[in-house]
């Protein structure tokens, strides 16, 4: 018999190839998979367990014009879809019971949803006091939007990968990609024993993709940061503390996450982290989010249950990078809150692949 690492068997045909198993991979995957393109998702981990920017159990959602109204539009479509998924799946994913918004934000933001008929209010201090237990604003008006909450994250990610598999994308876990070369007429992708010919390639892998776009000559500007996340255990185990967002300082934010309690961080940017690398958790930082904790929610604070380190991949102006160079896709959802569009974003880079790869919806 032949041997295959030297007689390599025949490349498998593709239309597309993604390459990152997160949920910005997992969402291009099953829309493009809808369409019914072939479509093999590459991802160096093992099934169901997310890393780099999709770890973890709970994400906000909360559509809003930040950092403009564009992202408003695409939330709203996101939302949309995280309703069909969830229909489709038969898996719980949303608890939308609403989210608050501090600190510069509110007013603006206000007036930003009326003008496009989106439900949200402004509460006084006293009032979000007396609703929602929390102490926020420091008697300035704050934003309360019903149409928010949490995305069961762990959940929704293996639910989308499910649907992607049903649409009949190949699901090609505990796979490292070696190469991607050009052959004129389309891409080979080599990974171990297994070779892909597509059209087109998407690079979807969080905090790698600038290592894997550089490898490709692509200049991309991207930065890959630590940030600390803490949780904090609860006094009841029903107990679920509503979202709060804070836009001053170091813009605080907590949320409810199923079994672990209130989970808390900041979005201000941390230390400059190796996308290959774990990296430690910043005592300050854990410091400083326990000091908000305690003091925007009565009974919870001290210290915190457990800390871990989660990596931001970020750009300069938070917007998302999601632009093809020939046959490359570079989709880098990024700055923190990426997951909450993974739906909208994953019909925008399939339409981008599949135009690029003249396959029509």
């Amino acid at each position: 018999m032949a041997d295959a690492r030297i007689h390599p068997p025949d490349p498998l045909s593709a239309d597309v190839v993604v390459i990152g198993g997160g949920i910005v991979g997992a969402a291009t995957a099953l829309a493009a998979a809808l369409r019914g393109a072939a479509v093999p998702l590459i991802e160096r981990g093992p099934p169901n367990l997310a890393c780099g920017s999709s770890r973890g159990g709970a994400r906000i959602i909360c559509p809003a014009p930040l950092p403009d109204a564009s992202y408003l539009e695409a939330g709203l479509r996101a939302l949309d879809g995280w309703r069909r998924i969830e229909a489709r799946s038969g898996s719980r994913l949303l608890e939308l019971d609403g989210a608050i918004s501090a600190g510069t934000y509110a007013e603006p933001g206000h007036a930003a949803l009326l003008a496009a008929g989106v439900a949200g209010e402004l509460l006084t201090s006293e009032r979000a006091r007396r609703q929602f237990g929390v102490e926020v604003g420091n008697g300035r008006p704050v934003l309360f939007q019903p149409e928010a909450g949490v995305i069961r994250a762990a959940v929704a990610h293996r639910a989308i990968l499910g649907l992607a598999r049903q649409a009949g994308a190949a699901l090609c876990h505990g796979t490292e990609v070696d190469s991607i070369a050009d052959l004129g007429d389309g891409l080979e992708i080599r990974a171990g024993e297994r070779r892909w010919r597509a059209g087109i390639v998407v690079l979807a892998a969080g905090p790698a993709n600038r290592e894997l776009a550089a490898s490709l000559g692509i200049e991309a500007p991207l930065a890959v940061t630590a940030q600390t996340v803490a949780y904090f255990d609860l006094d009841s185990p029903g107990a679920r503390p509503p979202v709060v967002m804070d836009f001053d300082g170091d813009e605080p934010y907590a949320l409810w996450e199923p079994g672990r309690g209130l989970k808390a961080a900041l979005h201000a940017t941390g230390a400059p982290a190796d996308s290959e690398r774990d990296e430690p958790v910043d005592g300050d930082a854990a410091a400083r989010i326990a000091e908000w904790v305690e003091g925007v929610y009565p009974g919870v604070g001290g210290e915190p249950a457990s800390l871990e380190t989660c990596k931001y991949t970020r750009t300069p102006d938070e917007r998302f990078v999601i632009e093809r160079h020939d046959r490359v896709v570079l989709a880098s959802a990024c700055n923190g809150q990426g997951f909450q569009f993974a739906p909208a974003t994953g019909e925008r880079v399939a339409d981008l692949a599949l135009e690029s790869a003249g396959i029509r919806a």
